[in-house]
């Protein structure tokens, strides 16, 4: 079996200082820091790691001399090991948030600003909406709108594409080998056994073994999973299975079909960045929140810049006090302008 021992050193790049090193040239505090060769993941497990031999390799000395016994040159090695390997543990800790931020920052960069583009724009809609419903002369479209009105503007970018998988590390098994050699062991004497002799040792035992049909085998109970979200442990033929292989409980699917209704940020609606479709999560919400989850799933579908609202509360997609007319349809009770050969504006009536 593989095991840890005491004298275990995790990088070949690192070289533990010897008792008389580090009793007379101890490290400055604060000067532990990560092997470019490593990851900073790896550097906390050999912290880790390395912490855990030395508790495990220097028992508790305490009562066992005075209180003002000077610390002995053993005590200090173990002392300045452990504060440099816990400086350690925290630099590498350090290093995993910075890059999980950076990373963040990084995906969301696009959203966000083409979020705050869609955000202009609007309020550059707005207020030409207001003018002209007083009669007065349309402003320039500023470059907000210009950039909304083009086809190549996205209010959900793609997500980026998964990290690849964490290399496979190889551990010879002692135990593995020592199956082996019984099995080719077990080989050699069941070969030296004739057909015949074979049937006359397992003949009586396979007549006292009953014979279940494949049509009479019992069925397998489903397994049973954690909820991704709540964590509480539920069965898998009633939890919603997303295609990254994680499992929603039928709670935690409503309370996120609910916010997807409220919030297009969601969509689509997804699980690590693969969407969920839409007629595995039917069977978990009611005919209301269906009917509401299916009319928001059709509005986000249309780009930003092809939606136009007004006012009216019979129409198909309602978002507040407006309806969606999909395209660039004409509304009832609107009034309809072509301004500079550009797009229709709509005077909210």
């Amino acid at each position: 079996m593989f095991s840890r021992s005491t004298s275990y050193v995790p990088s070949t790049n690192y070289r533990a200082p010897s008792t008389s090193a580090a009793a007379s040239t101890p490290r400055p505090r604060g000067s532990a820091t990560i092997d470019v060769d490593i990851d900073a993941e790896t550097s906390a497990l050999i912290a880790r790691l390395a912490l855990e031999d030395l508790e495990e390799s220097y028992p508790n000395r305490k009562g066992k001399s005075r209180f003002d016994a000077p610390l002995t040159d053993q005590d200090v090695a173990h002392k300045l090991q452990v504060e440099h390997y816990q400086q350690m543990l925290m630099a590498a800790e350090d290093a995993i948030l910075a890059k999980s931020i950076a990373g963040a920052v990084q995906t969301d960069e696009t959203y966000l600003t083409a979020l705050i583009i869609a955000e202009e724009a609007a309020a550059q809609d707005r207020r030409a909406a207001e003018m002209l419903s007083r009669d007065e002369r349309l402003p320039e479209r500023t470059a907000a709108q210009v950039r909304v009105e083009q086809r190549s503007f996205v209010m959900h970018p793609p997500p980026p594409p998964p990290p690849p998988p964490p290399p496979v590390i190889s551990i010879q098994d002692d135990d593995a080998d020592d199956d082996d050699s019984e099995d080719e062991i077990a080989s050699d004497l069941i070969s030296n056994y004739s057909d015949s002799d074979l049937d006359t040792l397992y003949g009586d035992y396979d007549k006292r073994t009953p014979n279940v049909s494949a049509g009479k085998m019992p069925a397998a109970r489903p397994r049973t999973v954690d909820c991704t979200i709540c964590t509480d442990s539920i069965r898998s033929d009633r939890a919603l299975h997303t295609p990254c292989n994680h499992y929603y409980c039928r709670d935690c699917v409503v309370a996120l079909v609910e916010s997807f209704t409220r919030d297009e940020s969601l969509f689509p609606l997804r699980c690590c960045g693969q969407p969920i479709p839409i007629k595995d999560v039917a069977p978990f919400i009611n005919s209301t929140l269906q009917r509401e989850f299916n009319e928001k799933h059709a509005e986000f579908s249309i780009p930003s810049q092809n939606r136009v609202y007004c006012r009216g509360d019979t129409k198909p997609f309602s978002h507040g006090s407006t309806v969606l007319i999909a395209g660039l349809g004409r509304a009832p009770n609107a009034s309809r302008q072509n301004t500079r050969g550009g797009p229709a504006q709509i005077t909210l009536l």
